[in-house]
């Protein structure tokens, strides 16, 4: 406390004696990060956490990007996630933006603008994209972002930084990436997926999990589908696998999986009409495949 006055409290009163001069605070670093709640547990995919590591800071181009792609329901939102949980601290600003619709991430793109303060760059007000885009290629501390759930390569081309120090990190259904940039996610592996769907039940009948996970191919949704439906209607294992084998269909439109909007039901049936739209012999072709035995085809 210096100057010529000061303050003294007594008895309920305030007399101001001299002058107060306080310390400035020091400003704060803000550190943006949004993100979707980490995965409670990712079974089987640490070797695809250090690839995708490696690949992003091994890249000779900057922004670093990564395309992680493969079936609906495999873990592509998770491993990303996971990624950006494990490594945000390397970050001075890591988002996830939801890239599904170009209005919604039109609008994510708005909301970070808004977060950064950038209507001091001097850039076009009218376009977040191009304001965050200027805003990342000043920044010389590293960033990561994250297009979640993007359609195709053609559909986020337009948002993609073109300079800076991050990483860019997208999730896609769509295998058409450059190869440089394409990351295939596949389904777990039968050991891995066995641990997830024991993990996810709570339950220890390793023999029928292990028939669970053949009979759903060991897609990562459908293994965490079933251990919801299983905890709600208090199934066990080798219940819900009799089930399974007289109501695959029903079965796969019941139990919400933690961390995922849709059922395998939804996920297949939306990717089928969109397959049916762009590729009218791919549906007639999986139509056919559909009527053969579970052997391998010749």
């Amino acid at each position: 406390m210096t100057g010529d006055r000061s303050t003294a409290v007594t008895g309920g009163h305030v007399d101001v004696i001299g002058d107060v001069h306080l310390p400035s605070r020091p400003r704060v670093a803000t550190r943006p990060v949004q993100l979707g709640p980490r995965p409670p547990q990712l079974v089987g995919r640490d070797e695809a956490v250090a690839e995708l590591r490696e690949r992003l800071l091994g890249s000779d181009v900057r922004p670093a990007v990564v395309a992680v792609h493969g079936l609906g329901g495999v873990g592509k939102t998770s491993l990303a996630l996971e990624y950006a949980y494990r490594y945000q601290h390397d970050y001075q600003l890591v988002w996830q933006l939801p890239a599904a619709e170009p209005a919604v991430l039109s609008a994510a793109f708005a909301r970070l603008a808004a977060l950064m303060g950038l209507r001091e760059l001097g850039a076009d007000a009218a376009d977040p994209v191009d304001q965050v885009h200027a805003a990342l290629a000043a920044r010389t501390e590293p960033w990561l972002l994250i297009l979640d759930n993007v359609p195709e390569a053609e559909a986020v081309r337009p948002v993609l930084p073109p300079a800076g120090p991050g990483h860019v990190l997208i999730t896609s259904r769509s295998g058409s990436w450059p190869r440089d940039q394409g990351l295939e996610l596949p389904v777990l592996d039968l050991e891995s997926a066995a641990l997830l769907l024991l993990a996810s039940s709570g339950q220890d009948d390793a023999g029928a999990a292990a028939a669970v996970v053949a009979e759903l191919g060991a897609l990562p949704l459908a293994l965490e589908q079933a251990a919801a439906y299983m905890s709600e209607t208090g199934l066990e294992l080798s219940e819900y696998l009799d089930l399974l084998h007289h109501q695959r269909a029903e079965l796969l439109a019941q139990g919400q999986a933690w961390g995922y909007r849709e059922r395998v039901a939804s996920t297949w049936q939306f990717a089928f009409q969109r397959l049916a739209r762009t590729s009218p012999q791919a549906i007639a072709l999986l139509r056919l495949l559909s009527c053969y035995a579970h052997e391998a085809i010749p």
